[in-house]
């Protein structure tokens, strides 16, 4: 009898991850990241077990929440949480993340989704000309289409409407989804088990969550190759250090890549042209944080002289920010003047982008650097062989940043290293973990606890 419940169950979940990857993905999709949401409960319920007096004392604060959260799912109808939750991309629609929920009760799904929407879409909102409907948020970072059998969701940084609607349309009335487990791409994500997978179609990457632990490992294929030693700069004492050679070799490369960043609002917000910043660049991108430094900032108010006259009032001011460095290699020394040029620059060469921060650029014979450190200070450089690697200690980055809001995310982990290299001929490994600081508590479990802890600071541990 047990053996045929095992069975059945195992019988029950093969088929449930079988037809879960089936209708929800565009045909023409290029990469899918599937996350198996039946797979991580399963985990987590297995870890509770081993630990149950660990998930008790941190529970307290968030079971309250979980009731409300439980009754609030009832009469969605919408399968939210699926057996496994699928986004893709398109080739002709940049930066933008599609997903696709089944409903199993139109007139529930209905109701909810007009109680959701409420007051958070443009006045376009509008009924498809098939009979679905659309919805696109004020913010431009949420669409929404839907009709009586799928609801499909666009994600991006700001979407254009036309960019989005044409899939929306091929996924509704035109069911143009991936139906055969043995399409490469759906076939590619379940050749690994992990319980978060990507594929581009060219290789596959998984990501699991352990106890203590959270690994990546995959292989794909590049396009075209990347150097099998890059040099590095390197700032010493950084509790965040970033690198990443995007291997812009080809003007062609450059002009896609420009593209796509030219979507991004912090461009437009300061008078810039990706493609006149990515054209002197050889791909080289650094980024590090390390300490923290004091930059003096100018306040204006106003007041009024013995003639009563209205005066501006200029007042120097301290602030204590992190150290920044972002360095960029040059192919070509043309980025400090281009920002000259356009007038991003002050006269110091100080380049404020963000209200808190201010960038002083330091352009040299191969790099570009951007620091809120003002006094120049000369990098070490380091031969690696490693294309992307990112490396992380949290407890000092949450000293450097100083941020309230990180504290108790941080907390709970410790480190992390994701590194890149090439294997072989356009043959790409990548690896890596992030560690937390309960060895034998599963890390997702140990983020949740964190942030429900973070949304409910005056939670109280349950009484015995």
């Amino acid at each position: 009898m047990l053996a045929a419940l095992v069975l059945g169950y195992y019988g029950y979940t093969a088929y449930q991850n079988s037809s879960s990857l089936k209708g929800v993905v565009h045909q023409d999709a290029v990469s899918v990241v599937k996350i198996g949401i039946h797979d991580i409960k399963k985990t987590l319920m297995l870890d509770a077990l081993s630990a149950p007096s660990y998930y008790y004392k941190n529970s307290g604060s968030s079971r309250s929440k979980a009731k409300d959260d439980n009754k609030a799912s009832t009469g969605k109808g919408v399968e939210l949480m699926p057996h496994n939750l699928l986004f893709f991309t398109m080739p002709d629609v940049g930066n933008t993340l599609f997903t696709v929920f089944k409903i199993y009760d139109s007139n529930d799904f209905q109701t909810f989704i007009n109680n959701e929407i409420a007051g958070k879409v443009r006045t376009d909102k509008n009924d498809g000309p098939e009979g679905y409907q659309l919805a696109f948020f004020k913010n431009r970072n949420i669409a929404l289409a839907w009709n009586s059998e799928k609801l499909a969701v666009a994600l991006a940084p700001k979407i254009e409407n036309q960019s989005v609607v044409h899939v929306f349309e091929e996924l509704l009335v035109g069911e143009k989804t991936i139906s055969d487990t043995n399409h490469p791409l759906l076939s590619a994500i379940k050749s690994l088990e992990a319980h978060v997978v990507y594929t581009n179609g060219k290789g596959v990457s998984g990501l699991t969550f352990e106890d203590g632990s959270a690994v990546l490992k995959g292989a794909h294929q590049a396009d075209s190759p990347f150097a099998k030693e890059i040099t590095v700069p390197s700032y010493a004492n950084s509790s965040l250090s970033f690198h990443y050679d995007l291997n812009l070799t080809e003007a062609s490369i450059k002009e896609e890549f420009a593209k796509r960043l030219s979507n991004l609002p912090f461009f437009g917000k300061n008078n810039l042209d990706p493609s006149k910043i990515i054209q002197p660049l050889d791909g080289s991108l650094s980024f590090s944080i390390a300490g923290r430094t004091v930059q003096k900032d100018t306040a204006i108010t106003y007041g009024y002289d013995d003639n009563f006259e209205k005066i501006a009032q200029k007042t120097v001011q301290e602030k204590e920010v992190p150290v920044l460095h972002l360095d960029l290699g040059l192919q070509e020394q043309k980025l400090q003047h281009y920002f000259s040029e356009v007038g991003a620059l002050s006269e110091n060469g100080i380049f404020e982008p963000f209200p808190l921060y201010q960038l002083k650029l330091v352009e040299q014979s191969s790099r570009a650097g951007f620091s809120t450190e003002h006094d120049t200070i000369v990098p070490q450089q380091k031969v690696s062989s490693y294309f992307f690697n990112v490396q992380t200690d949290f407890q000092r980055l949450q000293q450097d940043l100083a941020i309230a809001q990180t504290q108790e995310l941080f907390s709970v982990l410790y480190n992390m290293r994701v590194q890149a290299w090439q294997e072989a001929e356009n043959e790409i490994q990548v690896e890596g973990n992030i560690n937390a600081v309960e060895d034998h508590i599963n890390i997702l479990s140990q983020v949740f606890f964190a942030l429900n802890k973070k949304e409910d600071p005056a939670a109280k541990e349950p009484e015995l």
